[in-house]
């Protein structure tokens, strides 16, 4: 999925359904192509993320509090309690609600 084009038909279908969806919803052809994009690059970081190969800068068990308080940059350490929580399930929920979010702005704008 990261580094193979989709050029097969059963790799394809997925992505003409879904341009499908946004085209049917308003979207012009470009802005559904790009739209597309959009959405399967929050789809690959997210799932990157849960695999623990994109950085989430905390940890389930908030360990990491201390080491950003002390990192001395002045918006880091302000963030700290909310950086070194990291809840897997909010994180995708808000990750996928902005995304729909984003969707339907554009159409609608």
């Amino acid at each position: 999925m990261l580094t193979r084009q989709l050029s097969s038909l059963e790799g394809l279908a997925p992505v003409d359904a879904v341009l499908a969806v946004l085209l049917a919803a308003g979207a012009q052809a470009d802005e559904a192509v790009h739209l597309l994009r959009m959405l399967l690059a929050t789809l690959i970081g997210t799932l990157l993320r849960e695999v623990s190969a994109a950085p989430t800068f905390g940890s389930d068990d908030g360990a990491r509090r201390e080491v950003l308080e002390a990192s001395g940059l002045p918006s880091v350490v302000e963030t700290a309690p909310h950086l070194a929580a990291f809840d897997r399930k909010a994180e995708f929920e808000y990750t996928v609600d902005l995304a729909i979010s984003a969707v339907l702005d554009r159409i609608a704008g």
